[in-house]
């Protein structure tokens, strides 16, 4: 069993190796990592065992330790184990070597005092202090072992590339945990804002999925093909919640988690979506919206393309992740085609050809809603006389007409 698990980003080593000697020479066990986890790979076996075993992690949490997707898995699977017994920062300790702390999420240890890395005997105290107050190695729970709720769909196979947004999300929706730093007394909505196919369903369902420990009260996915669908399941969720059965939900005073996914926004003013938003204190409201025309319905967390390396990942072959720029439901629709057996240059050359696009066959062809959401979206969008007026405009213009 471990006193501490070290956390660092790779680019780290020769600063944390001091560090790792001071706390091994004042008497604690300290596990290290010395060869990393495989990019993309999520956390290894090995690391999973090894945070099992140890009392707690202490996260050297340079600028550049938020950008490693190793590191966030392992700050991730501590922040889940201290929640579960009552307070994230249980099981988490910070070192930050930075002048400011507008680089740490999630907020609640952004919160918390930071050990300095200058002071090593002092440091070494403080870790012993609190590993002493410890009883046991962190539980940590298995990843995918979530309770499903209401409305939630079953998350996406693939998820890449977003681990810094998932921090940003669960920070803004609990940035009145630490009211001195955030200048905020209550809570806000947040708003996951992007294009369509950019990703914003899959992050909020696997931030469902991953942070479903910090919402006791349920989880809650509100989703429809109209306004009247998402009132509907409203009035039913929130009955749910005041029901024979509230004593398990909202009511009881628990946190809980209220995602309202998908609404165009464009169409329905802020007044109307503010109405969807959780029905009882004690919610944490997630909105999944393409329009940026409601900056007044919470904290906005904008999502871009991938990058270059987990584009490349998700389909497969470099020629097409930057024919796409690092769509992600571009890049997963061509991904699929190369692993079924299409040949990367015949799809490459269909992109920039004439006639029908292979994303919209490849959609159409998986044979379900979620491969053709993206299209399908993109389709229902220009149903109208505004966008058809747009569409006679640029075929009128266009210089091959």
């Amino acid at each position: 069993m471990w006193d501490v698990f070290l956390s660092y980003s790779r680019g780290d080593v020769d600063r944390v190796r001091p560090l790792a000697r001071a706390l091994r020479d004042g008497g604690l066990s300290v596990f290290t990592d010395e060869t990393g986890v495989a990019s993309f790979a999520g956390i290894s076996d090995t690391i999973r065992r090894e945070l099992a075993r140890s009392t707690a992690l202490l996260a050297y949490y340079s600028a550049g330790y938020p950008e490693r997707e190793a590191c966030q898995w392992e700050l991730t699977t501590a922040y889940l184990a201290g929640l579960g017994e009552g307070d994230p920062r249980r099981r988490v300790m910070v070192v930050n070597p930075e002048p400011g702390t507008g680089h740490i999420h999630p907020v609640e240890l952004r919160d918390a005092r930071h050990a300095s890395a200058d002071d090593l005997d002092t440091l070494v105290t403080v870790v012993r202090d609190h590993v002493g107050r410890l009883e046991g190695p962190m539980p940590v729970r298995e990843y995918g072992a979530v309770r499903r709720t209401r409305g939630t769909p079953q998350p996406f196979p693939e998820f890449l590339g977003r681990l810094p947004e998932l921090w940003q999300v669960h920070s803004a929706l609990h940035a009145h945990s630490a009211p001195l730093v955030t200048g905020r007394a209550a809570a806000h909505a947040v708003q996951i804002r992007g294009m369509a196919g950019i990703g914003k369903t899959r992050l909020a369902q696997e931030y469902a999925l991953r942070f479903e420990a910090a919402y006791p009260g349920g989880v809650y996915w509100l989703s429809g093909e109209s306004y009247g669908d998402y009132e509907e399941r409203y009035e039913t969720y929130a009955g749910y919640a005041s029901g024979a059965e509230a004593r398990r939900g909202p009511t009881a005073g628990e946190p809980f988690l209220w995602i309202v996914d998908g609404i165009p926004g464009g169409r329905l003013s802020t007044r109307e979506l503010a109405r969807l938003a959780a029905p009882r204190p004690g919610g944490h409201t997630l909105f999944t919206l393409r329009s940026r025309a409601h900056d007044g319905l919470g904290t906005p967390v904008d999502l871009g393309p991938l990058d270059t390396a987990h584009a490349r990942v998700l389909v497969g072959d470099d020629v097409l992740a930057q024919a796409v720029g690092g769509h992600p439901g571009a890049s997963d629709l061509l991904g699929r085609a190369v692993r079924a057996g299409h040949a990367p240059g015949s799809l490459y050359d269909r992109l920039h050809g004439p006639g029908t696009s292979p994303l919209d066959t490849l959609a159409h062809g998986q044979g379900d809603d979620t491969a053709a959401s993206m299209t399908a979206s993109l389709v229902r969008d220009v149903d109208t006389p505004d966008a058809a007026d747009v569409l006679r405009c640029a075929a009128a213009l266009h210089p091959c007409r």
